[in-house]
């Protein structure tokens, strides 16, 4: 497919007009000069014709020699200048004209999509449009036309683009307009940020989540708690609030090492996860502490069931590398509204009830073992 030509002013056009105004010049002088000389025969045209004629092309070997060649040269020059650095440009810089089809497609761009700039130049932008956006990309540039209001031109933005070979993958681009003699044109530049989105969702998810388990963390788990407790003040419905602790958990990590303690606790993450429903949460709040919010329940004795299935899933077995192990659970519960509708207040209640549970076992252990016999 030929590659578009925009009608702009080139030396060679420029020298064809210069031509022509030489040529009428120098015929009106030569026919000043039949009447000024008073020369009483009719001027023969094609005399004069042919004479004019033989002086533009004379004077046309001056322009050729000292205006358009030079001219071209320096336009060659500024236009190679112009390839190199959008070919050596780290982003892939795309123009097109105001029908979408493909006039610049740099080195970059060839990299980014797959495409060579031959394959592309002359082709509508669809080319690396991916989805429903495809077939809809030319009618949202004949609106922009049509009423100058967009959300793309003029602005940076992420998008997603489709290579060559039908991957669709994220991009920021930026899109700036030009006006031209015969229309517009739009030049895009375009970055791949699919690592650095990565990044970002990465440094999200380690904001909200604790590194080791996977689970919640207090910034997370406090948001969810608060969401839960406006949703069911709306809803008229009661939400519960577990603070469970781990007992036994520090023998365990002195005797095994911290690497056992950290499998223990991924492993104890793995049951609470098994335990808790989509809208539900569960949290580490730090240490072998864990919180679950027990979202929507209809009464108290709901959450009390919870917290009994959550204490045989921390209580039972569990087999590491290093050995057996065995932990118990002190639990603390509170129920929203009826033991507090603040959730700081809820979380203290919670917490100080779990520290009672944790106390409450520590004393049935120690007369466990003062027992006689």
């Amino acid at each position: 497919m030929n590659r578009p030509r925009l009608r702009l002013a080139t030396p060679a056009r420029m020298a064809a007009a210069l031509l022509v105004v030489v040529f009428v010049a120098q015929l009106a002088v030569m026919l000043t000069l039949h009447e000024l000389l008073d020369i009483d025969r009719q001027p023969r045209w094609i005399e004069l014709l042919l004479d004019a004629g033989a002086l533009t092309l004379l004077v046309s070997l001056f322009v050729v020699l000292g205006l358009v060649r030079p001219l071209q040269i320096a336009l060659q020059r500024e236009r190679s200048k112009a390839r190199i650095v959008l070919d050596h440009a780290s982003e892939g810089i795309i123009t097109i004209d105001q029908r979408g089809t493909i006039l610049a497609f740099n080195r970059a761009a060839e990299e980014l999509f797959g495409f060579a700039a031959a394959e592309a130049v002359g082709r509508n932008i669809s080319l690396i449009v991916p989805g429903p956006d495809k077939d809809r990309h030319d009618g949202y540039l004949r609106r922009y036309l049509e009423t100058n209001h967009g959300r793309v031109v003029n602005t940076r933005r992420r998008v997603h683009a489709q290579r060559r070979d039908g991957t669709v993958f994220p991009v920021e681009m930026s899109m700036s307009e030009v006006k031209v003699p015969d229309g517009r044109l739009f030049t895009a530049i375009i970055q791949d940020v699919t690592e650095r989105q990565a990044m970002e969702a990465r440094i999200q998810y380690l904001a909200y989540h604790d590194p080791l388990t996977g689970l919640a963390n207090r910034a997370l788990y406090y948001d969810r708690l608060t969401h839960a407790l406006a949703l069911a003040h709306r809803e008229r419905r009661k939400v519960g609030l577990l603070v469970l602790d781990l007992d036994g958990f520090k023998p365990i990590n002195d005797r095994y090492g911290h690497q056992a303690g950290d499998e223990l606790l991924r492993r104890i993450a793995d049951r609470l996860r098994t335990f808790v429903r989509e809208s539900d949460t569960v949290a580490r709040l730090g240490g072998d502490e864990f919180t679950i919010v027990l979202s929507s329940i209809t009464d108290r004795r709901d959450a009390e069931e919870g917290a009994r299935r959550v204490a045989a899933l921390v209580e039972a077995p569990c087999t590491l590398a290093q050995g057996a192990a065995t932990l118990g659970a002190s639990i603390g519960l509170a129920v929203f509204p009826d033991d507090a509708r603040d959730p700081d207040e809820l979380g203290r209640i919670a917490d100080e009830r779990m520290y009672a549970a944790k106390a409450r076992r520590k004393a049935a252990w120690i007369a466990h073992v003062d027992a006689p016999g």
